[in-house]
């Protein structure tokens, strides 16, 4: 999904930043780094930081459906009485979600 996303964004760049840094001598490689990356960066890294909270997400609700992943260790601990793990284990994935919430701000933020 990320890729077709990343590949979505690099088409809708402007083509006019990418031709003028090419024709002031730059290579191709150099043209797509230095003109079409930076119009991309923020969006890249935004919808990559959310794709991971996502992810994190998902994990959990699986595993504790049965499917395995994050939540997994929260059923093991729910059937063994084990409320310490438990808590342990819904603020790691809670310290997880809001640190990369908090992240993908900043560099939003940073980016633009």
């Amino acid at each position: 999904m990320l890729g077709k996303l990343y590949a979505d964004f690099l088409e809708d760049t402007d083509p006019m930043t990418t031709e003028a840094v090419a024709s002031s001598g730059a290579t191709r490689f150099q043209a797509v780094c230095h003109g079409m990356i930076p119009q991309v960066s923020a969006t890249v890294a935004s919808d990559t930081l959310y794709r991971w909270e996502c992810a994190i997400r998902s994990a959990t609700i699986l595993g504790f459906v049965g499917a395995g992943g994050i939540g997994y260790y929260l059923v093991i601990s729910i059937q063994r009485l084990q409320c310490q793990k438990l808590v342990t284990s819904i603020a790691a994935v809670f310290a997880l979600v809001v640190l990369s919430d908090a992240l993908a701000s900043r560099l939003r933020a940073r980016m633009v």
